[in-house]
C-alpha cells in the first residue's frame, strides 16, 4: 500500500551497501587485473568454470595420494565389472549419469592431472576451457598437465574473488541495476521521497478522521438493525425476514425447517445443544463442485409435529438465504420430545411395533416348520438314506408359509378379541367397562404427557446459538406458536386427499371390535 520513512532508510542502506560492494570488484585506475579480479573483466566467467571443476580436481589429487600410498586402491577407484554389467548401454541418460559420477581422469601415482588425452569425456569441454582460459593466463605457457603445486596457485589466485562473492550485500536491490541505484542515491531524490512521506502522513491523519466519521454515520444509520441482530432477534421470529445468523431452510420428510445455524465443530456444538432439550438435526450440506465451496454442517431444530421418518442418513434439500439449493444429509440427531401429541401416542406406537414383531416371529416359525415338513416328505418319497442339502424354498412354499403365518396371526388376534369380549361380558355394568378402559389408557398417557410437557417447557433456542459462538444473555423459550413458525408442513394441493395408513385403519378396526364387544356384553345382560 505504500512505504514509510523507515522503509526508505532500509532501502537506501541496502543500495549503499550494494554499490560499495560493487566498487570493490571494479578495476580502478585503468588496471587490467586486481586481487578480486585476477583475470580482469573475464574473471566472472573464468571463476564459473573454476567453481564447476574445483570439487572434482580436489578429489582427483586425494585419489592420487591414495594410489601412491597403496596401489590396491586403484581398482576400487575405477568402475568395477559389476558397475558395467548393471549399466544399460542403450539408455543415454543412464550413460551420461554414469560418466558424470566417474573421476575426472584415471588417478596416477605421480600426482599430475592430464589436461588432454585421457580425461573423462563428461568433463572434457570444461577442462579445455580451464586450461586455455585460466591456467595459461595465470601460469603462462602451454599447460598439458596440472600438478598439485599449480593447482594450489590457481586456488590462491581465485580466493579473493570467492571471498568477495561471499560478502555480497544488498542483493535485494541488484535487479534495479547500478545506473538506477546511483541515481536514487542523489540528494534530490532522497529529499523528494521524504517530503512525499511527510505529506502522506498528513493525508493519513485526514483520511483516518474521514473513516471515523463514516463509521459513526453507519452506526447512526444502522444501530437499530445491529441491535435487532445482536440483542433482541425480532427477525428470528418473523417468517418473512432473516436474522444474520440464519443460513436458510431445510426441506426434508415432507416438512420445511426454516431455522438453521452454521456449525463449525459438531461435537462441541452438540455438547452445548444438549442443554436446550430440543430435537436437533445435524445436517451436512454438499454444495456442487462448480461453486468451489466445501461441505459444511448445520444445526436444525425440529420444533413441531413428530419425528416421522427423520433418521441419520435421511436426505433432503437445503435452500440458503440467497435462494441457492444444495443437497443435504442428516449426520447426527439429538433426540428429545417434539410435541405432546407425539409423546401421548409413543407408547401405543411401541405397542404396535411389539405386536408386529410378534406376528413376524410367529410367521417365521410357521415357515420354518412348513419347510421342515416338506423336506421330510420329499426325503421319504425319494427313499434317500441321508437327508439332501437344504434347497431354497419355492415361491409356492413361501406363499404357503405366509398364508399359514397370516392365519396363525389372525387366529391369535381373534383369540385376543374373544378374551376381551369374555372379560367385558363378566362385567355387569357397561359404565364400569368404560371406566376401566379409561383408567388403563390414562395410566399410560398421564405420566408420559407430564414428562413431555416438562421437557417441552425447557426447550431453549439459546443453546443452539451459543453452540455456534453467539453469547446469549437470557434464555430464548420456544412457544407453541413459534414452533409452528420454525417447522411447518405445507398443505395438500387443492382437490387432493390424504391416503390413510393401514396402521390407522387397523387401530380403528380394533377399537371398533372392542366397542362392539362391550355393547354386545351390555345388551346380553
Amino acid at each position: 500500500k505504500g512505504v514509510t520513512q523507515e522503509y526508505i532508510e532500509v532501502f537506501l542502506d541496502a543500495v549503499a551497501a550494494y554499490l560499495d560492494w560493487r566498487r570493490r570488484g571494479e578495476l580502478a585506475g585503468g588496471k587490467e587485473s586486481s586481487d578480486v579480479m585476477p583475470l580482469g573483466a573475464k574473471t566472472p566467467e573464468a571463476f564459473a568454470v573454476y567453481a564447476s571443476l574445483k570439487a572434482k580436481i580436489d578429489l582427483y589429487f586425494v585419489q592420487c595420494d591414495a594410489i601412491a600410498f597403496d596401489e590396491r586402491t586403484a581398482g576400487r577407484i575405477r568402475p568395477t565389472e559389476r558397475d558395467f554389467e548393471s549399466l544399460d548401454l542403450a539408455d543415454a541418460e543412464a550413460l551420461s549419469a554414469f560418466m558424470a559420477s566417474c573421476p575426472i581422469a584415471h588417478p596416477r601415482a605421480d600426482g599430475t592431472l592430464p589436461l588432454t588425452g585421457q580425461v573423462n569425456p563428461a568433463c572434457a569441454n570444461d577442462i579445455e576451457r580451464f586450461r586455455t582460459e585460466i591456467l595459461q593466463p595465470l601460469l603462462g605457457g602451454t599447460i598439458e598437465t596440472l600438478s598439485r603445486e599449480q593447482w594450489r596457485e590457481v586456488k590462491l589466485a581465485f580466493a579473493p574473488h570467492e571471498q568477495w562473492l561471499a560478502e555480497r550485500k544488498g542483493k535485494v536491490v541488484q535487479p534495479l541495476g547500478c545506473e538506477t541505484l546511483e541515481r536514487y542515491m542523489e540528494p534530490q531524490y532522497r529529499s523528494a521521497a521524504r517530503d512525499l512521506i511527510a505529506e502522506s502522513a498528513q493525508s493519513e491523519f485526514v483520511m483516518d478522521n474521514i473513516r471515523l466519521t463514516e463509521k459513526l454515520l453507519l452506526y447512526q444509520a444502522n444501530m437499530i438493525t445491529l441491535a435487532n441482530n445482536f440483542v433482541s432477534f425480532p427477525h428470528l421470529y418473523d417468517p418473512d425476514a432473516r436474522a444474520l445468523f440464519e443460513m436458510g431452510a431445510v426441506v426434508m420428510d415432507g416438512r420445511r425447517f426454516d431455522f438453521s445455524v452454521r456449525v463449525d465443530d459438531r461435537k462441541a456444538h452438540s455438547a452445548i445443544a444438549q442443554a436446550g432439550s430440543m430435537f436437533v438435526l445435524y445436517v451436512e450440506v454438499l454444495p456442487p463442485e462448480r461453486l468451489g465451496l466445501a461441505p459444511f454442517d448445520l444445526a436444525v431444530p425440529v420444533t413441531s409435529g413428530g419425528k416421522g421418518n427423520l433418521c441419520v442418513g435421511k436426505r433432503g434439500l437445503f435452500e440458503d438465504v440467497r435462494g441457492r439449493q444444495f443437497d443435504a444429509r442428516v449426520v447426527q440427531i439429538i433426540a428429545n420430545p417434539i410435541s405432546v401429541v407425539e409423546a401421548i401416542f409413543s407408547p401405543f406406537k411401541r405397542l404396535a411395533r411389539l405386536l408386529s414383531g410378534k406376528i413376524e416371529s410367529i410367521t417365521t416359525k410357521a415357515e420354518k416348520k412348513l419347510d421342515a415338513t416338506a423336506t421330510g416328505a420329499l426325503t421319504q418319497a425319494q427313499g434317500a438314506k441321508a437327508p439332501p442339502q437344504p434347497a431354497r424354498p419355492s415361491s409356492g412354499l413361501m406363499a404357503g408359509g405366509l398364508l399359514m403365518g397370516g392365519g396363525v396371526a389372525i387366529a391369535a388376534l381373534g383369540s385376543a378379541v374373544a378374551y376381551i369380549a369374555k372379560t367385558l361380558a363378566d362385567v355387569s355394568n357397561y359404565w364400569m367397562i368404560l371406566v376401566v378402559v379409561g383408567i388403563a389408557v390414562l395410566a399410560v398417557i398421564v405420566p408420559t404427557s407430564i414428562v413431555a410437557i416438562l421437557k417441552l417447557r425447557r426447550r431453549d433456542l439459546s443453546a443452539i446459538l451459543e453452540g455456534s459462538g453467539w453469547a446469549i444473555n437470557a434464555r430464548m423459550r420456544l412457544t407453541w406458536r413459534q414452533g409452528k413458525t420454525f417447522t411447518r408442513r405445507p398443505g395438500f394441493p387443492k382437490g387432493s386427499r390424504r391416503h390413510r395408513s393401514i396402521w390407522v385403519r387397523l387401530v380403528l378396526g380394533i377399537l371398533a371390535l372392542a366397542a362392539a364387544a362391550a355393547i354386545t356384553a351390555a345388551l346380553t345382560r
